[in-house]
């Protein structure tokens, strides 16, 4: 897969953990932990293609990212 694709399946995984949806692809027995990586959740909910992707929620999802990578970075 390519390194653009992967990104893109990050970003809709970010967003699906922010709005909450990765419950619905989680398994029954492990609601309150995340068990499934964001490329993996974000495959989902493209698949499905129910929930409707904003371009706030994108945003919201890089500026989470920006704020990670400062982090590595600074530490």
């Amino acid at each position: 897969m390519s390194p653009f694709a992967l990104f893109v399946l990050w970003i809709v995984g970010r967003v699906a953990v922010q709005q909450q949806w990765q419950a619905q692809d989680q398994s029954n027995t492990r609601r309150s932990q995340a068990v499934l990586s964001l490329i993996m959740l974000g495959r989902y909910v493209l698949w499905r293609g129910t929930e409707a992707i904003s371009v706030r929620h994108v945003t919201e999802a890089l500026t989470h990212l920006q704020r990670q990578l400062k982090k590595i970075h600074a530490g």
